[in-house]
């Protein structure tokens, strides 16, 4: 029986052959799990200062260097989690890095996703290895549902699931939140299939899930890239079978919007946090947000961007190809050459997505300046077109291991694959890609020997194919084996293998102990990649340095026009030490400076060194706390008025605070000179969310708090409600009246109240509409 006269039916044996074939290629891809390592980038933190005073000898470069995220991103997040779980709190606010940032709406962290639930459970960071494992079976097992549900053989869908497991921008992002949502974009396709076998309305609140799952996962571009190609393939496949009509729209409509509701406490406050972030300005900054054109080639070359002739210490595109094997490709190619209905849909995806992530106009040009789009990073539609590549290969391949497709017409192919190899060997020019290169020359020479092995793969092809109709199953395994292997030797080493005990840093460093022995709350600045942003989080120091996306916009602005730092991708430092910054970092509470570099000729005398090892700790005896009082007001119309006040009193701002007028306030309650006698303030608790104080003042007061200005946050005076006002354009402040007080500061967002109030319904909803029984 050939493959092509099988049923299309997924039989329990053929499910059965899938979870094997799949787990043993997951244990061959990582195979030093069963040697007791770990899958993972964190060996990189102990190559950060202070750590690296106290790192093993026998470490002598980090596994990876190139992806630090997984360090100093991920793991502090989970980290950070993990400590406010354990001490009942909700991880709404992150308080260690800038002067706070939102911790969960930034979504990134994905902080409730399930596949990271095991940070919560494992030790750092053993969670990353078993979501990697996960990650690589269930892309490749859900990509072979969906090809079998799209009528495809058993052998040709698993070879569909592997290219699309293990394709090239899988496995580079196996440890970021971009894989969370790549691993269910076949399941989302299966699930618009079914929404076309339109049978009862539960598909509705299941596939609403799903959808709200990919929102949970930490990567809304890829979640909205995900459910743009699931409706263009909806609306074709409705064309197709001529259901073409306004309620079968609004099903796919009502999903989505249904989806909404369900992931309501996250995307409410993410959306709050859009409309208060800098990441609008940035995203239109950045001119480079797709592959140039030539960069093409790597659709048929894996390791055309980390070849020789680029820049060593950089991973360039190589982060977005859309690789998924050269066998891949020809397949797909020969599924083109044969047509059919669903092949017509992923033809039209694959070149779509790759027009787009690769600048190639008109289409580019239309979608860059279409609402919604115009601040995507344009590069992540190669996942879709690795997607729609693999799917298109299913296809190809069951032509080729068919009886009545004719040797000639495969071989054909072959020619044609084989000419346009020759010709990009001869021709292909790096052009816009070479402001991006070291050396042109070189990389002309390693793609064209590159090619050359390519066309003589195609000849190994060439006897294959002679076989394939005779031996459908063992050369449709061949197959599958060869582009197993051809992405296992493009990206195995890609995400290290490292011991566990060099996978974390196990002993503390001299300096964070003297930190931590000093009298709390602080902030600390560090310079010479000391504590480098946001791995502070790891060890519990507060740093007005950070890394994370979205970030306030207050704040970003502030750290640019006012602390003169750099932030280069949403990573926020300071190149060198700048004394001109000091009137700042006064009222950002930075009691300690961290250096490796000897401070002592540029430091004025309120600056005093008092630690000296392995780095240098300068104590800034100015710092004015997390809270403290002012003698002085000046008030300002708008938050620019406020920025550019807070430049020109910056050594006033000691004693005196800009504040920015609110609606409805009448002149008595605008004082500019308070009492000169000092107020105190004593501590009671400084939790991630919450921070109680005991102040006493004679007369009334303004206190500042040194904490984000930011939606959400509510304070107390005796328990009754006061108003917040945004304090040196950056920070709050709140009105004192004369006696002692009880002052609470707590973060409660009403977007995540009503979220969840939202979320938990619509749940309930889904599972009650699921369930109840039906006539």
């Amino acid at each position: 029986m050939t493959v092509a006269e099988q049923t299309t039916s997924i039989s329990k044996a053929d499910l059965s052959k899938a979870v094997v074939v799949y787990l043993l290629m997951v244990l061959c891809f990582c195979y030093p799990v069963l040697q007791g390592k770990l899958i993972a980038q964190t060996d990189y933190l102990n190559f950060i200062p202070p750590w690296d005073s106290v790192k093993s000898e026998q470490l002598e470069k980090p596994g990876n260097p190139y992806l630090q995220d997984q360090s100093n991103e991920f793991l502090p997040f989970f980290t950070e989690a993990k400590r406010q779980f354990s001490q009942g709190i909700f991880p709404l606010w992150n308080p260690y890095i800038f002067a706070g940032n939102p911790l969960w709406a930034n979504t990134q962290s994905a902080l409730m996703f399930p596949l990271n639930w095991f940070h919560y459970v494992l030790p750092p960071p053993a969670g990353f290895t078993i979501s990697v494992l996960f990650k690589l079976f269930l892309s490749s097992f859900l990509t072979y549902l969906f090809v079998r549900k799209i009528k495809v053989e058993h052998v040709p869908a698993l070879f569909a699931g592997a290219a699309f497991g293990f394709s090239a921008f899988s496995v580079f992002w196996l440890n970021h939140p971009h894989t969370n949502v790549v691993c269910l974009i076949p399941l989302c396709f299966y699930a618009t299939e079914r929404l076309l076998d339109y049978k009862n309305k539960s598909v509705f609140y299941w596939y609403a899930m799903l959808v709200a799952l990919t929102l949970f996962a930490g990567h809304v571009e890829i979640a909205f890239l995900t459910a743009t190609a699931c409706g263009l393939y909806y609306l074709i496949r409705l064309l197709q079978e001529g259901h073409f009509a306004l309620d079968k729209i609004l099903r796919f409509l009502f999903v989505y919007v249904f989806a909404l509701f369900l992931a309501a406490v996250l995307i409410f406050p993410f959306v709050e946090f859009l409309f208060n972030t800098a990441i609008w300005a940035e995203r239109s900054a950045t001119k480079q947000l797709h592959i140039p054109p030539p960069g093409l080639l790597s659709i048929f070359l894996g390791d055309l961007f980390i070849l020789d002739g680029w820049p060593k210490n950089q991973i360039g595109f190589h982060a977005f190809s859309p690789y998924v094997g050269m066998l891949t490709v020809f397949f797909a190619l020969m599924a083109v050459w044969k047509r059919g209905r669903f092949v017509w849909v992923f033809m039209l995806l694959s070149l779509l997505s790759l027009a787009v992530a690769f600048g190639v106009n008109p289409l580019f040009f239309l979608v860059k300046n279409t609402p919604l789009f115009s601040h995507l990073p344009l590069f992540y539609f190669s996942i879709l077109a690795a997607f729609s590549l693999s799917v298109l290969a299913a296809f190809g391949m069951r032509i080729c291991l068919q009886k009545m497709f004719k040797l000639k017409n495969k071989l054909m192919v072959v020619l044609i694959v084989m000419i346009s190899l020759g010709l990009l060997h001869s021709f292909w020019m790096p052009n816009e890609l070479e402001p991006f290169l070291e050396d042109k020359n070189l990389l002309l020479e390693s793609v064209r020997f590159e090619l050359i092995l390519a066309m003589l793969a195609m000849m190994v092809l060439i006897v294959l194919l002679c076989f394939s109709a005779k031996y459908p199953h063992f050369i449709g395994y061949i197959f599958v084996i060869w582009v197993f292997a051809d992405l296992w030797s493009k990206g195995h080493t890609w995400n290290p293998a490292i011991d566990f005990e060099n996978a974390y840093p196990r002993e503390m460093p001299e300096s964070i102990e003297f930190l931590h022995e000093q009298k709390k709350p602080f902030r600390t600045v560090g310079y010479d990649q000391i504590l480098i942003p946001s791995t502070n989080l790891l060890v519990q120091i507060h740093d007005i340095r950070g890394y994370d996306v979205p970030v306030i916009n207050r704040y970003h602005q502030f750290f640019n026009q006012v602390l003169k730092g750099n932030n280069l991708f949403w990573y926020y430092y300071f190149a060198k030490f700048d004394v001109n910054i000091l009137p700042y970092l006064d009222i950002l509470n930075v009691k300690y400076i961290l250096s490796k570099k000897d401070l002592s000729t540029k430091i004025p005398p309120h600056l005093e060194q008092v630690y000296d090892h392995e780095i240098k700790i300068y104590q800034n005896h100015n710092a004015k706390g997390l809270a403290y009082f002012v003698d002085e007001v000046i008030w300002v119309e708008s938050a620019e008025d406020a920025l550019e006040k807070t430049q020109e009193v910056k050594h006033k701002l000691g004693h005196t605070v800009v504040l920015e007028k609110q609606k409805g306030m009448t002149k008595d309650a605008m004082d500019e000179h308070l009492a000169k006698k000092t107020p105190s303030i004593e501590f009671h608790s400084t939790e991630a969310n919450h921070i109680q104080i005991y102040a006493n003042t004679e007369k009334p007061a303004w206190m500042v708090l040194s904490q984000s200005y930011y939606p959400g946050w509510v304070a107390r005076v005796d328990g009754v409600k006061t108003n917040i006002f945004a304090a040196n354009y950056v920070l709050q402040a709140i009105k004192i009246p004369a006696g002692s007080h009880q002052v609470s500061f707590k973060y409660q967002p009403l977007s995540f109240t009503l979220g969840w109030l939202v979320s938990v319904c619509s749940f309930i909803f889904a599972l009650w509409k699921i369930t109840r029984k039906t006539k």
